[in-house]
């Protein structure tokens, strides 16, 4: 499955987004992290996070949810996460030496019991597009240009699922359903292309092994 390498929120995107649709893209989710992001941005994400959610909070389901993300934000970053798509299977530590600015994550992956390289060159995995909108209401204000990076819609399906969407770089919401597990946190996601199932660390001994 082919994403696009992650785009910075300009003037320009902001101007397309004057019309702003609620409508959900059929392409499987680019993500939005910038390589030249706020100072902010470059410290301690956690911090960010926990700033930026009253920011982005607008009502009871949006806080219900979102620190659910945040959890799993959290529990990802100190003690690893597994991610199993439909053909391979990528182990992920924190570190820095990560191709990514915001989240400082590591991947191996193991396909048909080999163990290779990283599968997410340019983005990281979905599971935190939530948690990075909440970075972004840390330092985005009111008074920006990008200010509509903060938009997002949030839904409760029927069986405890949460629909939310968020702009990946376009006029739309892309929308992302999340299942949480009996832990409380994010197990598992899927988009109209895409399913992954999250597990988290602290990864075993074999595990940690792969990154060797």
């Amino acid at each position: 499955m082919r994403k696009l390498v992650p785009i910075a929120v300009t003037v320009i995107l902001a101007a397309s987004l004057a019309g702003c649709s609620t409508g959900n893209s059929t392409a499987k989710p680019e993500n939005t992290s910038s390589a030249t992001e706020s100072a902010k941005d470059t410290g301690d994400v956690i911090a960010a996070m926990q700033r930026g959610m009253p920011n982005l909070v607008q009502n009871d389901l949006d806080a219900e949810f979102l620190e659910i993300a945040f959890n799993s934000c959290k529990k990802a970053l100190d003690d690893g996460f597994v991610i199993k798509d439909a053909d391979s299977t990528s182990y992920f530590i924190s570190s820095p030496d990560s191709i990514f600015d915001r989240f400082k994550i590591k991947e191996v992956s193991v396909k048909d019991g080999v163990v290779g390289g990283p599968i997410y060159f340019y983005y990281w995995p979905l599971l935190f597009d939530p948690c990075d909108t909440l970075v972004s209401a840390d330092f985005v204000k009111p008074s920006d240009d990008n200010y509509v990076i903060l938009e997002h819609s949030l839904e409760k399906t029927t069986d405890g699922a949460y629909k939310w969407g968020q702009h990946h770089g376009g006029a739309n919401l892309n929308v992302t359903t999340y299942t949480v597990g009996s832990d409380g946190l994010i197990s598992g996601y899927e988009t109209e292309s895409w399913s992954s199932q999250i597990t988290y660390g602290p990864l075993s001994e074999t595990e940690l092994g792969y990154f060797k």
